[in-house]
């Protein structure tokens, strides 16, 4: 990945190489942020899909969220 404001430093895509598609500096996989270094961010109501992508957030996102806080202040008052 070359960011489009310094092409001549490139940097690898380690942990997907799918989040970096190639192509003209700044490209990234669909809606990943191309200003963050290797494209690790998705952008703003997304979440990393399983392709490299980024996927828009589904209410089930959002209840895992919810599930995990409500166990971990369950977990928290029964040790209490």
């Amino acid at each position: 990945f070359a960011s489009a404001d310094q092409p001549s430093l490139v940097w690898r895509c380690l942990s997907d190489p799918r989040r970096c598609p190639g192509g003209r500096p700044g490209t990234c996989a669909s809606n990943r942020e191309n200003t963050s270094l290797a494209c690790t961010s998705c952008i703003a109501g997304t979440t990393p899909a399983g392709d490299g992508s980024c996927k828009a957030c589904s209410g089930a996102d959002e209840f895992r969220i919810i599930l995990i806080g409500f166990l971990l202040f369950s977990a928290l008052c029964m040790v209490y």
